[in-house]
């Protein structure tokens, strides 16, 4: 066997495949588990590209966003902006808004289903 220099050609394939592979990763910011704090104003929610002007918060409060969104085996996909609010440690309001295909039927049936009313 000998040792004799790779072609440029090689060398711009295996150039390409990395960059291919690893040049996304290294232009995406690291996501984070944690939400987003904000005091008010104009914010925009994560998932939806929702466009809110929320009022100031009181003092020792603020709002809190993220999201989070799954795909189920079938492929079916939901996704939610959660937009609470928060004085100190405690939780005082939360609001959803949610995206995607859903299978669950009305808003009625819904509830039904959760408080354990649904027809048999």
């Amino acid at each position: 066997m000998t040792n004799r220099p790779r072609s440029p050609h090689c060398v711009l394939l295996i150039s390409l495949l990395v960059l291919t592979v690893a040049g996304p990763a290294l232009l995406v910011p690291a996501a984070s588990a944690d939400p987003i704090e904000s005091p008010g104003g104009a914010v925009v929610l994560p998932l939806t590209g929702l466009a809110l002007d929320l009022p100031l918060a009181a003092p020792g409060c603020s709002y809190r966003l993220s999201g989070s969104w799954a795909i189920d085996a079938n492929g079916s996909y939901d996704g939610r902006d959660v937009l609470d609010e928060a004085c100190g440690d405690s939780l005082t309001s939360g609001n959803w808004v949610s995206m995607g295909y859903f299978t669950a039927g009305s808003d009625s049936a819904v509830v039904a289903a959760e408080v354990g009313l649904e027809k048999e």
